[in-house]
């Protein structure tokens, strides 16, 4: 008759039989958890990479935008109601007209920029663009 002999843990000193991958039920369950903080590292190493890309390239496009802005002279005026713009650049004082998460190839495109005041910017965001907002935004989607 063959003994069947029962294989222990791979951790030494414990004479637990096997439940998984080597390791008896409480040491399988341990090796878990090293395995999920390694993974959890690894996501936060990745996010904060991903975060860091993502605030370099907000940074460059901020300042391609003030450059925009300022070929516009000292005063400018919203493109959708005529309201003089404040003197200092600000970014909600340049509208992309199509999404940059939805067309994020036209981020920086100067024809998919839009001087309009804060309100005008705010009523575009809600949906309720004013209508030479709104049709520089179809003109602009026929382009592309």
């Amino acid at each position: 008759m063959i003994s069947k002999t029962k294989k222990q843990c791979k951790v030494d000193k414990c004479s637990s039989l096997l439940f998984g991958k080597g390791f008896c039920s409480f040491h399988y369950k341990m090796e878990k958890v090293k395995e999920n903080k390694g993974l959890k590292k690894t996501v936060s190493v990745i996010s904060i990479e991903k975060k860091k890309i993502k605030t370099e390239n907000t940074k460059k496009l901020h300042e391609f935008m003030k450059e925009w802005w300022e070929s516009f002279g000292k005063y400018k005026k919203c493109m959708a109601c005529s309201k003089l713009l404040p003197i200092d650049f600000s970014t909600i004082n340049v509208d992309h007209l199509v999404s940059k998460k939805v067309y994020p190839q036209f981020a920086f495109d100067v024809n998919n920029f839009y001087l309009c005041c804060a309100d005008c910017h705010h009523a575009k965001e809600l949906g309720f663009p004013k209508e030479h907002h709104k049709q520089a935004i179809i003109n602009f989607k026929k382009t592309i």
